[in-house]
């Protein structure tokens, strides 16, 4: 028993430096590797490069903090937080762009529900994650136009200066996170600034999609997970029912928020079968075992709420049939030729079934006719292919397409705005710029989160970042599946940031 106890509690920190390690050594050797072109970027430097600059900044940040302290509080903290919000909205408002593909097409639908024009809804039958975000998205638009903002660029910049709240609640629910983790408020400082230039000022800050509004969801859970002390029965299954609540809201919004909640009561899980004995187990699992028997019914009555607020909504009637299952984007996932990224010839084969069983049942098929054709070795290229796209781009895949990622420039250039526009629009020179310096920070944090301590308050955190890996590796590969877990990585590098130096510090007194 011992022995197993020991396996359950090592056995997520192993895999979770497994997986660092890969990740790290194929993003270094990416070049040599022929993956999917649409996917690579144009960077000013070698990922080696930027990694070992990445490092030495952070290193930099670390002693700059420790050694100046930034100890704010009171009204000076006040004032700076008001200060970087109204910074990062000037920023967003005057880079801002209308962008194609799916947040086009959400946000125009959006705006045409909002103002009472008609939208084409079968888009959102196939595509019922997105219903949640067109409502809310709509009912932005909405306020817009009541209070005076009749034009689509007006009402947008007020959809953008939501997203700025969102992302910048993201990063003061991330601050807090790593105080609760380590007590340490230089911590908490250092990650709410890289917080803030790697999230709250990304361009992605001004798409409205699901990404936008999903982005809060991982953190909050784990934030509440973090906070709700109990000390009873009763508190314990509150806590519980409302990280599943939350939990639910975030997978309406974006699937991969549900990863941190299923992390959570598995790490939980372990740390209470490893840390007491008989009966104190049951006791300590009840909660957990009465929340996953009401999870099905929940997230049963959570579908049924978001189709019955879209059809509400929109007046539209949702159909059932045309819906994609999961297998659709399984399917997706496993296709050699593109690297099991988006690709219309699967997404063509899955419209042309008019039948959901019939559709589920084709998909399931193509699995299995295309795990058969590529065998173990054509499976394990796919997987490397897979891991290097998903993540060899610290900017989520933001304006892969080049200059084509705008579809609506909704300005000119002025002088005001120009030398934010440089470095935030794919259209301008200084775009690869801003990669590289988000590729450097991506992997510095990935170097530093190999020494995240094996303690099971970080447990949970990297089962979460592991089960996020499976589902890019297994489903459709896209970079952008990535940026709602992006706090959750700057938390996991900072953990392992500051167990890196403890340790360092710790040799060079022995030494």
């Amino acid at each position: 028993m011992l022995h197993l106890k020991n396996i359950l509690n090592n056995s997520i920190s192993i895999l979770f430096r497994i997986l660092i390690v890969a990740v790290s050594f194929f993003i270094l050797i990416s070049k040599f590797i022929s993956y999917n072109e649409y996917f690579k970027r144009n960077l000013v430097m070698g990922n080696a490069v930027l990694m070992l600059l990445g490092i030495v900044f952070f290193s930099f940040l670390y002693f700059w903090f420790g050694r100046f302290g930034f100890q704010l509080s009171g009204v000076k903290c006040a004032v700076v937080l008001i200060v970087l919000f109204v910074v990062q909205v000037i920023i967003s408002l005057g880079s801002m762009y209308g962008t194609g593909w799916d947040a086009g097409t959400l946000t125009e639908d959006a705006y045409n529900l909002a103002i009472g024009n008609s939208f084409e809804p079968g888009y959102y039958s196939h595509y019922t994650n997105n219903m949640l975000s067109l409502v809310l998205y709509s009912v932005f638009f909405s306020f817009a136009t009541h209070i005076g903002l009749s034009s689509y660029v007006q009402a947008y910049g007020l959809c953008v200066v939501f997203n700025c709240i969102i992302y910048y609640c993201v990063g003061l629910l991330l601050a807090d996170s790593i105080y609760k983790l380590t007590g340490d408020k230089k911590m908490r400082a250092l990650g709410f600034c890289i917080c803030y230039v790697f999230v709250c000022i990304s361009p992605w800050n001004f798409v409205l999609y699901t990404d936008s509004l999903g982005i809060i969801f991982p953190v909050l859970v784990l934030w509440i997970y973090l906070s709700i002390n109990v000390d009873s029965v009763k508190k314990t299954v509150i806590k519980w029912i409302v990280l599943l609540l939350v939990s639910i809201v975030g997978f309406h919004i974006k699937a991969e928020s549900l990863i941190m909640f299923i992390a959570i009561v598995i790490a939980h899980s372990i740390h209470v079968f490893v840390e007491n004995k008989g009966v104190e187990i049951i006791k300590k699992l009840i909660p957990i075992m009465l929340i996953l028997v009401l999870a099905v019914p929940a997230f049963k009555l959570g579908d049924y709420s978001v189709i019955k607020i879209y059809e509400n909504q929109t007046g539209v009637e949702h159909d059932r049939e045309k819906s994609f299952s999961m297998f659709h984007w399984l399917m997706i996932g496993m296709n050699v030729d593109s690297d099991g990224t988006f690709n219309g010839e699967d997404d063509t084969f899955s419209h042309y079934i008019s039948d959901r069983e019939e559709r589920v049942s084709q998909n399931k098929k193509v699995v299995k006719q295309r795990l058969k054709k590529m065998g173990l070795g054509g499976f394990s290229e796919l997987m490397i292919h897979k891991l290097i796209l998903n993540y060899n781009d610290g900017s989520f895949g933001n304006g892969l397409d080049g200059e084509g990622f705008i579809t609506d420039k909704f300005s000119q250039d002025t002088p005001a705005n120009s030398w934010i526009r440089f470095f935030y629009r794919p259209d301008h020179k200084g775009f690869s710029v801003y990669l590289s310096l988000m590729q450097l920070l991506w992997l510095g944090m990935l170097f530093f989160s190999l020494f995240v301590k094996n303690e099971w308050k970080y447990q949970l955190i990297m089962l979460s970042i592991i089960g996020l890996s499976e589902f890019v590796m297994l489903f459709e590969a896209q970079p952008r599946y990535l940026i709602v877990f992006a706090p959750i990585y700057i938390i996991t590098g900072i953990l392992g940031m500051n167990n890196f130096f403890d340790l360092a510090k710790k040799l060079l007194m022995h030494s």
